[in-house]
């Protein structure tokens, strides 16, 4: 799994922009604040024209109207599985969940396992 910071529902999107740690992502998790419970995930492309004052939330649920963004998969599912669920949807990056959907990290194309 790869370490991959994530953001929070009420993280502010000026924040997001600004974060040496964030910056190098194209996709972020977002987590419910109160218990790092997984909500989905957004892309650069989603906020690079969003107010600084909007947040994770705010484009999450935006974001959802256009797309599915509930994209994950659980921590004891197969890499290869993973791997054809990227595929499927185009992405370079999967969250990946435990059984209660608490946030673990993510697979990248790269992880073998």
């Amino acid at each position: 799994m790869s370490e991959w910071a994530y953001v929070t529902r009420n993280t502010k999107i000026g924040t997001i922009k600004t974060d040496c740690d964030l910056l190098e992502q194209n996709m972020f998790a977002v987590v419910d604040p109160s218990n790092d419970t997984y909500q989905g995930f957004i892309r650069a492309t989603d906020i690079k024209d969003c107010p600084d004052d909007a947040t994770a939330g705010d484009v999450l649920d935006e974001a959802r109207k256009f797309a599915d963004r509930d994209i994950f998969v659980y921590v004891n599912e197969p890499v290869d599985k993973a791997k054809e669920k990227m595929k499927q949807n185009k992405l370079q990056f999967i969250p990946v969940v435990d059984y209660t959907k608490h946030y673990e990290g993510t697979l990248d194309q790269n992880s073998t396992g």
